[in-house]
C-alpha cells in the first residue's frame, strides 16, 4: 500500500470513529427532559473505553505498515 492510500485509510477511519464517538458522549450527558440512565452511563463509558483502545490498535497497525516500530 502507498503512502498517500495509507492517508486515506486513516482519514476515513478516523472519521468514523468520531461519529461513535460523539454519539457516545451524548448518550452520556443528561438533558433537559430526562437524566441519563446510570447503567446506560456505564455502558456508554465502557463502549467509549473501547472505541478508543480499537482507535490506537489502528493506528500502531498503521505505523507498522508504514515500517515503523514493530
Amino acid at each position: 500500500m502507498n503512502p498517500s492510500d495509507l492517508l486515506a485509510v486513516e482519514a476515513e477511519a478516523e472519521l468514523r470513529a468520531t461519529v461513535p464517538s460523539d454519539l457516545l458522549d451524548q448518550m452520556t450527558k443528561p438533558n433537559e427532559y430526562q437524566p441519563v440512565n446510570p447503567c446506560l452511563r456505564v455502558a456508554a463509558y465502557s463502549a467509549q473505553d473501547l472505541l478508543d483502545e480499537m482507535v490506537v490498535l489502528f493506528r500502531r497497525a498503521l505505523s507498522e505498515a508504514r515500517g515503523g516500530a514493530k
